[in-house]
């Protein structure tokens, strides 16, 4: 697939080609591979997260198979890492579902454009996350009257349980059009957090600009298949990033817009 290069218009019968050069955006540095987590493979709906040296998120993906994160193949997902200085290195956090996290042992450097198969190992399982402990039961020790009891003091109820979604994967279709052809996008969306949602919303990024909002419902730990269309009419590279309020980067897709060619007239015709 050509991401950039150069398209050339012709005016005329005696004209010269010219060069219009596309803009096209630093394309992510993407990963798959393996998740080892104490020598064991990591569970579903880890998620898996490129820093920056400054503990900053880059690109995530969460899980949907044991052990694997994204796939070699063209139309899997991957782990989409960008907006990072050439070279900089990236370190990976990995988040199994019920822990704190932690970061794996590898480290690669940032380079637009890669896609690298990069096992990922953390050699001990990370904490728990942490559970709210309920205050102790007051009253009088032992057998006998005892002091008089004194009010247990009401303990307002915590916030609802609240869910999220993720969108696991996104395919973009097709991926070569002329300007103001429609580009098709395909997500799979699933809830992550157990509780059902209502009008969730995946938001669109086109270069970084956010083009539309689709609002999902699903039931808790759900998933469905969203579909949405982008349009663009300046030739040129388009990067496309579908992303949730709690994974504002996730999977990503690209597509090139064509400039129109006029066929060269034929002398005498």
């Amino acid at each position: 697939m050509l991401l950039g290069g150069t398209f050339m218009a012709w005016q005329g019968a005696a004209a010269s080609p010219t060069r219009q050069p596309s803009p096209i955006p630093d394309m992510p540095d993407a990963f798959h591979g393996t998740v080892t987590i104490a020598g064991g493979a990591a569970a579903a709906n880890t998620v898996i997260c490129g820093h920056d040296i400054g503990d900053t998120a880059h690109g995530c993906l969460t899980t949907t198979l044991s052990g694997l994160y994204g796939g070699a193949g063209g139309l899997d997902s991957k782990l989409l890492v960008s907006n990072l200085e050439l070279n900089a290195e990236i370190r990976f956090f990995v988040t199994p579902p019920g822990t704190v996290g932690g970061y794996a042992a590898e480290t690669v450097f940032y380079h637009p454009g890669g896609v690298t198969q990069l096992d990922l190992t953390l050699a001990t399982a990370p904490s728990a996350a942490a559970t709210p402990t309920p205050p102790p039961s007051s009253g009088g020790p032992g057998p006998g009257p005892g002091p008089a009891a004194t009010a247990t003091p009401t303990v307002p109820a915590g916030p609802a349980p609240v869910g999220a979604i993720s969108v696991l994967e996104m395919t973009v279709s097709p991926t070569e059009v002329k300007p103001g052809e429609p580009v098709t996008l395909s997500m799979t969306v699933s809830e992550t957090a157990g509780v059902a949602v209502t009008d969730a919303p995946v938001t669109i990024r086109v270069n970084g600009e956010s083009d539309q909002v689709l609002n999902v419902t699903l039931a808790a730990s759900g998933a469905t298949i969203v579909t949405a269309t982008v349009t663009r009419f300046v030739p040129g590279g388009y990067l496309v990033i579908a992303g949730t309020e709690s994974v504002p980067d996730g999977p990503s897709g690209q597509f090139v817009v064509f400039s129109a060619v006029t066929p060269t007239p034929t002398p005498g015709a």
